[in-house]
């Protein structure tokens, strides 16, 4: 479809790299072409292409309704790239204030000349043109006939996610999560103990442009609103800090992971959990990084070269299986529906359904299941995910502990901050109440 077409504008990259997150799963998604195609534009430019591509996936579900009143014909038919061109204008239309009404709807209708004949390109003008007129008597579902519809319109969020949160939440908190989910994420950094300290990075830091906040719950990690090119800077080059949401770190941390201990991350990649612990290990010891996927172990591989973490054997296997020499601490953060970091990934709202969520959990259990025989007698199972569905989470646990009488709950209070600590003991957050990624933790002992 893109074949040997010039990328001009941030508009075109929208649509091309929309085009290709809202059609292809997590697990084929050229993520090197994206870099590409945005390598080619200006500063400015790139800026505003994140800015169109993350808010059109944001509001993905009301901009779609809104195209629906005026679109005539099959909208659901239509060739991706006319979806994509008419939903970054309605975007701009509704969001961007600086934009100007015009420059939106005739970029779109520029890109769509570049692919289509002059009578597709006419008829998203005129779509456009037509919301523009009617922009104020946009009718919206009424939340008396149908409530989960008309929150799942106004806040963007799929209609069988919105049904399922109506059922464990009050309806302030279920809009509460929404909006959150909605909100622009802060840059959640690390300090790097293994390189320097967090007062050395702090003072290095108060030196260069670059404002950070204090972390809600850990003295290492800081908050920026704005740290663009991450990769060319050079801090992060030389490995003082990396990129790792607190949610995630708090999981990191509940392992207590000490030096000379042998720990096994099972669903490894990112790593940013195992190269964590790595940090609480003092770079002494070993961790052994299990994943399926070769070219996620690379990357884990490279990340612990820049951080400087010596420790860490990765290894190609599928956790469900693997059988190696046991450990004192097995990590699992399983693969999840992600429901926590929608605010990070705003596609997963669109990739997500509630069968896949019964698919996961069958997986979870059975690395689960793996994950016990690789723990040493009195060791620790580590159980993490980022979502905040209970099925994947507290059930999960629950059910595992009938079936292993073996293992019981050590109290995540004794580790962590009381703030995420559940009445179980389990370490769970939310982030509509602690304004980090949604996440789910517990720490498993093994008594023989």
């Amino acid at each position: 479809m893109f074949a040997n077409k010039i990328i001009n504008s941030s508009r075109t990259a929208s649509v091309r790299i929309l085009t290709t997150l809202l059609n292809e799963s997590e697990n084929v998604r050229n993520t090197f072409q994206e870099k590409e195609i945005l390598s080619k534009l200006s500063n400015s430019d790139k800026a505003l292409a994140h800015e169109i591509i993350s808010g059109t996936i944001r509001w993905l579900l009301k901009i779609d309704w809104i195209i629906l009143q005026r679109y005539k014909g099959d909208f659901n038919s239509a060739p991706l790239i006319v979806k994509n061109s008419l939903r970054i204008a309605i975007y701009q239309i509704l969001f961007l204030d600086k934009i100007p009404q015009s420059a939106a709807v005739n970029e779109s209708v520029e890109i769509i000349k570049q692919y289509h004949s002059l009578s597709v390109s006419k008829l998203v003008n005129a779509v456009l043109r037509d919301i523009l007129r009617n922009l104020n008597s946009v009718t919206y579902p009424d939340e008396k006939s149908d409530l989960p519809l008309a929150l799942s319109v106004k806040y963007s969020h799929p209609r069988w996610m919105v049904r399922r949160w109506l059922k464990r939440f009050s309806v302030d908190e279920v809009i509460q999560i929404m909006e959150a989910n909605n909100e622009r994420p802060k840059i959640s950094i690390r300090v790097n103990p293994i390189i320097t300290s967090t007062e050395n990075f702090l003072d290095l830091i108060s030196r260069t442009k670059i404002h950070l906040s204090n972390g809600y719950f850990l003295k290492d990690n800081f908050y920026s609103e704005k740290l663009s090119s991450i990769e060319s800077n050079t801090l992060f080059k030389k490995g003082f800090f990396t990129i790792q949401d607190e949610g995630s770190a708090l999981c990191s941390k509940l392992s207590q992971a000490k030096p000379g201990m042998r720990v096994i991350d099972l669903c490894s990649a990112p790593g940013g959990k195992a190269l964590n612990i790595a940090g609480q290990m003092n770079n002494k010891g070993e961790i052994i990084a299990v994943d399926i996927y070769e070219n996620k172990l690379i990357k884990i591989t490279q990340a612990a070269l820049r951080l400087g973490v010596k420790i860490i054997e990765p290894v190609l296997g599928d956790a469900k299986s693997i059988d190696i020499h046991n450990a004192d601490i097995v990590f699992v953060d399983a693969p999840c529906s992600g429901l926590g970091v929608i605010r990070k990934k705003q596609d997963i709202k669109w990739m997500r359904t509630s069968n896949q969520i019964n698919e996961l959990v069958v997986l979870q259990s059975e690395i689960l299941e793996n994950a016990k025989n690789l723990v040493k007698p009195n060791g620790h199972l580590i159980y993490s995910t980022c979502t905040i569905e209970q099925q994947e989470n507290h059930e999960i646990i629950k059910k595992f502990l009938e079936i292993n009488s073996n293992f019981s709950i050590e109290n995540a209070n004794n580790f962590l901050p009381n703030e995420v600590v559940s009445n179980n003991g389990f370490l769970e957050t939310y982030s509509h109440k602690h304004k980090i990624d949604g996440t789910f933790g517990v720490r498993l002992r093994k008594h023989d």
